[in-house]
């Protein structure tokens, strides 16, 4: 049966069909998540594997809540748990496979530009390390799940005691790996992009690209900074009804947030090197030309130019043009506009929850 899949073969979408049972391929690019894994094992495709995580994790969700003693409650442990728990779990595995999917895009580009292909998949290859991932796992746990384990005092719990508190905890493990899957994810793909800057390149023709080919590095952080952002927006209106002081929650968001600017213009400094190094070389060469030229218009007679000095300055006159014409920066106003609209737009959610307490709403 024929097969179909993306640049780098990373998603394959016609299974297998073996002994009446639908399998997925094995996902033969070194980019695989630990999703990946699981759903291959499970014979689904990725983003059905993000579904049924996403069921299980609130099951177990249930089972705990339950068995801590939730039960006469059990309605608005549910509608807790759809409006909360679960947009939390599959924003955060389905970023993970977007933010995956979209950088083996870049490889392929990436690889048709670097002079050593194998160098490009080497520096993005880490996007899918389990080693990370834990050490995210481990700081996502002490910034957002300990202060509420702190803050859920006795004297604030009304229903649970210590124990249904732990149980209460359990099923936030797995959204814990889940979020740290998806922010190691994000956070080594624009690493990644940086370090592919760094690698020496083929640059298209400045006559066919004014970007110099290095366009598609630009949007592809603007789509992981708007992912970013979508998932920081998501904490501030998750962290509506946090036990945590305000002050805290808004210190930690607006952190956040600005660290969000420095993702997106940080991995495309080494790109606005290579644009500026190149302009640079041909305006070098440009102006020698030019030189050449007046030179010999100088060591010559007085009198009108020759029809082809004429024609000569004149081809340098566009040739200069064009190359002035040369983007320094990989992204363009258009981009930045998106950006911008982005960062308001969070400006405002994070206003909105500073702004409310002072209110009373």
């Amino acid at each position: 049966m024929p097969r179909s899949s993306s640049p780098g073969g990373a998603r394959l979408r016609v299974p297998n069909l073996h002994r009446g049972r639908v399998r997925w391929p094995r996902v033969p690019h070194r980019h695989r998540l630990w999703i990946d894994t699981v759903a291959e094992r499970l014979g689904l495709s990725p983003w059905s594997a993000v579904v049924a995580l996403g069921i299980l994790s609130y099951a177990l969700f249930l089972v705990c809540y339950v068995a801590a003693g939730a039960s006469p409650d059990l309605l608005d442990i549910v509608l807790y748990g759809l409006g909360y728990f679960v947009p939390v779990a599959f924003a955060a595995l389905a970023a993970s496979v977007y933010v995956r999917d979209k950088m083996v895009a870049l490889e392929a580009h990436a690889i048709s530009m670097v002079e050593d292909p194998k160098a490009a998949t080497e520096v993005i290859a880490p996007i899918s390390s389990l080693r990370g991932i834990g050490i995210m796992a481990s700081a996502v746990f002490v910034i957002f799940v300990v202060p509420y384990l702190i803050s859920s005092t006795p004297s604030q719990t009304v229903v649970f005691d210590r124990t249904a508190l732990i149980l209460a905890t359990i099923p936030w493990l797995p959204v814990v790996w889940f979020i740290a899957t998806a922010w190691w994810t994000l956070a080594y793909s624009l690493v990644g992009v940086y370090r592919i800057g760094k690698l020496p390149m083929k640059l298209r023709p400045f006559t066919i690209d004014r970007r110099l080919g290095l366009k598609p590095f630009a949007a592809t952080c603007l789509r992981l900074t708007a992912i970013y952002y979508g998932l920081v927006s998501f904490t501030i209106l998750t962290d509506l009804d946090s036990p945590l002081p305000s002050q805290a929650v808004v210190v930690r968001t607006l952190g956040f947030a600005t660290l969000g600017l420095l993702l997106f213009l940080l991995p495309l400094w080494s790109l606005h090197e290579k644009l500026m190094r190149a302009k640079a070389e041909k305006i070098v060469w440009i102006n020698d030309r030019y030189d050449r030229i007046v030179r010999k218009i100088e060591s010559g007679a007085d009198g009108p130019l020759e029809a082809g000095i004429q024609g000569e300055l004149l081809g340098i006159d566009k040739i200069q043009r064009d190359i002035q014409s040369i983007r320094t920066w990989p992204f363009d106003m258009n981009s930045l506009a998106k950006l911008i609209t982005i960062l308001l737009s969070v400006t405002a959610i994070l206003l909105a929850r500073f702004i409310a307490p002072f209110l009373g709403i």
